[in-house]
Protein backbone atom coordinates (compact mmCIF):
# COMPACT_ATOMS: atom_id res chain seq x y z
CA UNK A 1 0.00 0.00 0.00
CA UNK A 2 2.90 2.36 0.84
CA UNK A 3 4.20 1.72 -2.58
CA UNK A 4 1.48 3.17 -4.45
CA UNK A 5 2.56 6.24 -6.45
CA UNK A 6 0.48 8.54 -3.95
CA UNK A 7 1.28 7.51 -0.87
CA UNK A 8 4.70 7.85 -2.21
CA UNK A 9 4.47 10.89 -3.22
CA UNK A 10 2.20 12.15 0.20
CA UNK A 11 5.54 10.86 2.07
CA UNK A 12 8.06 12.57 -0.11
CA UNK A 13 5.68 16.43 0.67
CA UNK A 14 5.59 15.59 3.57
CA UNK A 15 9.15 14.71 4.53
CA UNK A 16 10.39 18.12 2.37
CA UNK A 17 8.21 20.10 4.31
CA UNK A 18 8.08 18.93 7.84
CA UNK A 19 10.17 15.92 8.53
CA UNK A 20 13.49 17.26 6.88
CA UNK A 21 13.39 20.59 9.54
CA UNK A 22 12.23 18.57 12.48
CA UNK A 23 14.90 15.94 11.65
CA UNK A 24 17.54 18.20 11.53
CA UNK A 25 16.57 20.15 14.55
CA UNK A 26 16.71 17.26 16.85
CA UNK A 27 19.97 16.34 14.89
CA UNK A 28 21.13 20.05 16.27
CA UNK A 29 19.88 20.33 19.38
CA UNK A 30 21.56 16.77 19.92
CA UNK A 31 24.86 18.31 18.59
CA UNK A 32 24.12 21.05 20.94
CA UNK A 33 23.84 18.99 24.15
CA UNK A 34 26.66 17.17 23.90
CA UNK A 35 28.95 20.11 22.97
CA UNK A 36 28.06 21.74 25.87
CA UNK A 37 28.05 18.43 27.88
CA UNK A 38 31.26 17.76 27.11
CA UNK A 39 32.66 21.14 27.20
CA UNK A 40 31.85 21.51 31.04
CA UNK A 41 33.35 18.36 31.72
CA UNK A 42 36.43 19.41 29.97
CA UNK A 43 36.76 22.55 31.49
CA UNK A 44 35.90 21.10 35.21
CA UNK A 45 38.27 18.59 34.59
CA UNK A 46 41.24 20.92 33.79
CA UNK A 47 40.07 23.42 36.73
CA UNK A 48 39.88 21.10 39.14
CA UNK A 49 42.97 18.63 37.74
CA UNK A 50 45.62 21.69 37.95
CA UNK A 51 44.82 24.13 40.82
CA UNK A 52 48.05 25.58 42.30
CA UNK A 53 48.22 24.91 45.45
CA UNK A 54 45.25 22.48 46.54
CA UNK A 55 45.89 22.79 50.48
CA UNK A 56 44.14 26.20 50.13
CA UNK A 57 41.17 25.26 48.13
CA UNK A 58 37.81 25.32 49.61
CA UNK A 59 35.59 22.41 48.69
CA UNK A 60 33.31 24.88 47.10
CA UNK A 61 35.29 27.00 45.00
CA UNK A 62 33.63 30.14 43.01
CA UNK A 63 33.09 28.75 39.33
CA UNK A 64 34.48 30.71 36.21
CA UNK A 65 32.56 32.14 33.82
CA UNK A 66 33.18 29.20 31.24
CA UNK A 67 32.18 26.86 33.54
CA UNK A 68 29.09 28.73 34.15
CA UNK A 69 28.26 29.25 30.18
CA UNK A 70 28.38 25.35 29.93
CA UNK A 71 26.30 25.35 33.12
CA UNK A 72 24.06 27.36 31.29
CA UNK A 73 24.34 25.51 28.02
CA UNK A 74 23.55 21.90 29.62
CA UNK A 75 20.45 23.39 31.22
CA UNK A 76 19.08 25.29 28.06
CA UNK A 77 19.48 21.80 26.27
CA UNK A 78 17.83 19.79 28.07
CA UNK A 79 15.06 21.73 28.75
CA UNK A 80 14.68 21.76 25.43
CA UNK A 81 14.78 18.16 25.23
CA UNK A 82 12.34 17.86 27.99
CA UNK A 83 10.09 19.70 26.04
CA UNK A 84 10.87 17.52 22.83
CA UNK A 85 10.37 14.46 24.48
CA UNK A 86 7.09 15.89 26.36
CA UNK A 87 5.77 16.85 23.01
CA UNK A 88 6.33 12.82 21.46
CA UNK A 89 4.37 11.77 24.47
CA UNK A 90 1.51 13.87 23.87
CA UNK A 91 1.38 12.46 19.73
CA UNK A 92 2.33 8.87 20.74
CA UNK A 93 0.28 7.96 24.20
CA UNK A 94 1.21 4.40 25.04
CA UNK A 95 3.43 4.43 22.23
CA UNK A 96 5.75 6.35 23.85
CA UNK A 97 7.12 4.19 26.47
CA UNK A 98 10.39 2.31 24.96
CA UNK A 99 13.56 1.92 25.33
CA UNK A 100 15.16 4.83 23.38
CA UNK A 101 12.81 7.05 24.99
CA UNK A 102 13.58 6.26 28.60
CA UNK A 103 17.72 6.21 27.61
CA UNK A 104 16.93 9.95 26.52
CA UNK A 105 14.85 10.77 29.90
CA UNK A 106 17.72 9.15 32.08
CA UNK A 107 20.05 11.07 30.10
CA UNK A 108 18.48 14.46 30.94
CA UNK A 109 18.03 13.60 34.41
CA UNK A 110 21.66 12.78 35.20
CA UNK A 111 22.83 15.34 33.43
CA UNK A 112 21.45 17.92 35.11
CA UNK A 113 22.24 15.97 38.20
CA UNK A 114 26.31 16.36 37.20
CA UNK A 115 25.99 19.64 36.46
CA UNK A 116 24.64 20.80 39.37
CA UNK A 117 27.54 20.79 40.73
CA UNK A 118 26.01 19.98 44.85
CA UNK A 119 29.07 20.83 47.24
CA UNK A 120 28.73 18.54 50.06
CA UNK A 121 30.81 18.84 53.48
CA UNK A 122 32.39 16.11 53.98
CA UNK A 123 34.78 14.67 56.59
CA UNK A 124 37.92 12.98 56.48
CA UNK A 125 39.22 11.52 59.01
CA UNK A 126 43.36 11.10 59.23
CA UNK A 127 43.89 11.30 55.08
CA UNK A 128 45.30 14.71 54.95
CA UNK A 129 48.90 13.48 55.25
CA UNK A 130 48.63 10.49 52.80
CA UNK A 131 50.23 10.61 49.42
CA UNK A 132 49.16 8.32 46.61
CA UNK A 133 52.14 6.11 45.19
CA UNK A 134 52.07 5.29 41.37
CA UNK A 135 52.46 1.91 40.67
CA UNK A 136 53.97 1.92 36.95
Amino acid sequence: LLRHPLCLALLRWKWRSVGRWVFWFQFFHYVFFLTSLTGYILTKLTRDGFQDNISNTTFCPETDVNLRGFQIAVFASTILGAVLECSQFIRMKSRYFRFSNMVDWVLYVLSVLFVLDLCLPFKTNGCQGMQVRHIF
